[in-house]
């Protein structure tokens, strides 16, 4: 075939070797017919086209089949992960853990003396290859922690079980292949992703590309980093995206199902249910599709199953409301500014690109008049004050805090909604920020955490990332957190308790030098005994805060406070402690603070900060001596110890959930190094009686 110059530009090359014509020097049909080229030549030719027929066929499968080729190389990735990742007992996972035992085993959440039996066997056998477990072995944990007891005499967790449930199936599997049960929660969490990604593949409403940009984004999101979590992040995580999906499908049933049923985990995901409902309410009117709306609000039953569950059997629709674990009290701006915008646990320092973006549409789109990211942006700061009530904000993370987990598919699906695909701006945005994700969730926890500290809880929660540290250390006015994320990531432990019990919170930099101090009136005037400070500087800070009432911050800047760290092991290890409280009778798992009076006996100073502090804790027996519980809250003394010198200090006592009579033996540690008993000091023992 001869192509005429006016249509040398209209047809592809691909189009030509369809056809199999050259692309360039044109042949003619008649040159061909006679056989003017020799017979090796022709050969050449003929397998070249062959070739190129079947290059083109091979792209064009693979790109018709290009959704589930995605789908299946994600599935492979995420089930390798989960399957070579041994089990984790984070945040609240050994209920979450029980309550699949407990299901699996009678069909009920409520636990038993069996269900508790065969999770101390499981973890038991997950402690050679589980940090968190083996620490569990060591300090001993409370199987009844988190569960609260009926008028009926049964046990139940406060958080709900279906996350649990769902786990099942998977537990069951890897005990007829011999597997380790306890992997089920994290493989249910793989399989929840998998279930995600194929909605938005193959049941959602998207166009083709933002259809393949959507699940890049959920895959290349800190979201993933709970992957092998046994918490339900990722459950709600997963039904989200799939309600989203949904929902542009015009699939409004399945939407309000999914959103239902990641409420039951995650109540603010409730709000996300409405919208879909709403949505869904507003087709059936114009349509008059009548079942259909009834189909519609059956989906949204789902959300109020808990609520239901836990009057039946506590009278209240939500046990952590009833039980402290949550408050509306505690919504404020400064928590709202916090989970946007703090350097440790905020969504910025994680969603960077996306946050700037999803900022740049607002103001886009208002001129626009395209009203659909207002409407996101309103579910997402309904979901955001929702999740304030929480009264532990800095709780058990993997970087960007878990209440924001649930909520970063809306962020998401807002830029890729928000965005035309038509203007090169908005292509060039997405793909930068797409490249942005992933060299983060990439680089974690290397580049936010430079190391897991040695502590006893192996989770990063309580330590500063690289970001908030460089700022501590060099620039501290610019990075003030709320006062219980710096109480817990400068004292490197979690605390349960009011913050003022603790002032001054005191940040130093590894030399010992002071950069930033959290206090009060009465904290600043003690400020001296805990470490070198300039008297000048000490003396005007006074003045400033005379009448100054609550909790501040002071930067410093040039050095007018050091301390002395403890960087060496004592070698005299002699100390008197009494506790000056003698309690009555005390309610089981309940947290009581004793005041302790301690004398240091030898012949060195102690310090609290440095590689080896000194720390108050107990250890906890029953009535028999049999340990109970050894490993237990640790309180570091707050400043330095002369010897000859006694000091008081709190310690915060959890008694056992089970009624009984104990024996509570208080001792000093010095960390990294050991406990005072050990190296010959004598003890003070507290018996206790729990009813």
């Amino acid at each position: 075939m001869v192509m005429r110059s006016d249509q040398s530009d209209s047809i592809h090359p691909i189009q030509a070797i369809q056809k199999g014509d050259h692309v360039g020097k044109a042949v003619s049909p008649k040159k061909r017919k006679k056989g003017k080229h020799p017979p090796k030549k022709q050969s050449v030719i003929k397998s070249s086209n062959n070739l190129a027929d079947q290059a083109v066929k091979s792209a064009g499968w693979l790109y018709r089949h290009i959704d589930l080729l995605i789908l299946l190389v994600s599935a492979v990735v995420l089930l390798i992960i989960v399957f070579t990742e041994p089990p984790q007992r984070r945040g609240d996972g050994n209920e979450y853990y029980q309550m699949m035992i407990s299901l699996s085993s009678h069909g009920t959440p409520d636990l038993r003396e069996s269900d508790i039996s065969e999770y101390e066997s499981l973890r038991t056998g997950t402690a050679k290859a589980s940090m968190s477990f083996k620490q569990d072995l060591v300090e001993g944990y409370d199987p009844y922690n988190g569960y609260f007891q009926t008028d009926s005499g049964t046990h139940y967790s406060s958080h709900f079980w279906f996350y649990s449930s769902t786990a099942i199936p998977a537990m069951w599997f890897l005990q007829a292949i011999g597997q380790n049960e306890l992997l089920a929660l994290q493989v249910t969490n793989a399989l929840f992703i998998i279930f995600a990604l194929y909605v938005v593949l193959f049941q959602s409403g998207f166009s083709k590309y933002k259809k393949w940009l959507f699940p890049a984004f959920v895959l290349f999101c800190p979201a993933i980093w709970y992957l092998g979590w046994p918490h339900p992040e990722i459950l709600s995580y997963s039904l989200v995206v799939a309600s989203i999906a949904f929902f542009t499908g015009k699939k409004y049933p399945l939407a309000v199902l999914c959103a239902a049923l990641a409420s039951t985990q995650n109540p603010p995901i409730i709000f996300l249910m409405l919208f879909a409902l709403a949505y869904g309410l507003a087709d059936v009117l114009r349509s008059k599709q009548w079942v259909r709306g009834g189909l519609l609000m059956a989906s949204s039953l789902p959300a109020f199953a808990p609520m239901i569950f836990y009057y039946i059997n506590y009278g209240t629709p939500n046990l952590i409301f009833k039980t402290g674990g949550a408050s509306c009290a505690v919504i404020s701006f400064q928590r709202t500014s916090s989970f946007l915008f703090d350097l440790n646990q905020g969504l910025l320092p994680y969603l960077p690109g996306i946050l700037i973006f999803f900022t740049f549409l607002l103001l886009r789109n208002w001129k626009q008049k395209e009203w659909r990211i207002y409407e996101l942006a309103l579910v997402i700061a309904s979901m955001v004050l929702l999740a304030q009530t929480t009264t532990n904000w800095n709780s058990d993370a993997e970087g960007i805090m878990r209440y924001g987990v649930w909520m970063l598919p809306l962020f998401i699906w807002a830029i890729i909604d928000g965005s035309n695909l038509a203007f090169r701006t908005d292509r060039i945005f997405l793909g930068v920020i797409l490249v942005m994700q992933l060299i983060i969730v990439l680089s974690f926890p290397s580049w936010f955490f430079a190391q897991k500290i040695g502590l006893s809880d192996p989770s990063p929660y309580v330590e500063n990332n690289r970001l908030a540290s460089y700022l501590l250390d060099n620039h501290p006015s610019l990075y003030n957190p709320l006062p219980e994320i710096f109480l817990e990531r400068t004292l490197n432990k979690e605390v349960m308790y009011d913050s003022s019990d603790y002032l001054p919170v005191i940040y130093s930099k590894t030399d010992g030098t002071v950069t930033k101090i959290m206090t009060d009136r009465k904290g600043l005037v003690g400020l001296s005994s805990y470490g070198d400070v300039d008297a000048g500087f000490l003396q005007q800070q006074k003045d400033r805060y005379r009448d100054e009432d609550g909790v501040y911050y002071l930067n410093l800047s040039r050095g007018e406070m050091k301390f002395t760290v403890q960087e060496k092991a004592l070698s005299v290890f002699n100390a008197e402690i009494k506790v000056d409280d003698q309690p009555g009778v005390m309610m089981p798992d309940t947290a009581y603070q004793l005041t302790v009076s301690i004398k240091n006996t030898g012949t060195e100073a102690w310090y609290s900060l440095g590689k080896y502090p000194i720390g108050l804790s107990y250890h906890l027996f029953d009535q028999d001596g049999n340990p109970v519980k050894l490993e237990n809250y640790r309180e570091n003394i707050r400043h330095r110890v002369e010897p000859g010198e006694e000091i008081t200090m709190p310690i915060y006592l959890t008694t056992p959930d089970r009624p009984g009579s104990y024996l509570v033996q208080f001792d000093l540690v010095q960390e990294n190094v050991g406990w005072f008993e050990d190296r010959g000091n004598n003890t003070t023992v507290l018996r206790i009686e729990v009813r």
